[in-house]
């Protein structure tokens, strides 16, 4: 019984600390011509995205992957189910600090 419970247990703890899933799904809400930045809306908030290269998004695509994370990361844009690639430059960002980020990048 005690050997049961120790085996719950570890199992518990090892779920606890396994890494949560990448593929994070957001729709672009704003992206103007003149500047490679856009804004990405997410469930956990606004991501500010820079564009590098591939499948040029546009308002109102669905974008997947991980926007979680600072850095180069390759995105899935549903619509075209072509790869783009993006520097996550801040998430979890709320409307006010996202375009006040926005604004300072693409003056």
């Amino acid at each position: 019984m005690a050997r049961n419970i120790s085996l719950a247990l570890l199992g518990s703890i090892a779920l606890a600390f396994t890494e949560p899933s990448l593929a994070e799904s957001g729709v672009v809400v704003f992206y103007k011509s003149g500047c490679d930045y856009y804004i990405v809306s997410t469930n956990q908030g606004f991501s500010l995205l820079e564009w590098y290269g591939g499948d040029d998004p546009m308002e109102g695509d669905t974008l997947t992957g991980n926007m979680m994370a600072y850095g180069m990361q390759s995105l899935v844009n549903q619509r075209t189910e072509n790869e783009t690639q993006a520097w996550v430059d801040d998430f979890l960002l709320n409307q006010y600090t996202v375009l006040q980020s926005y604004q300072e990048q693409c003056r």
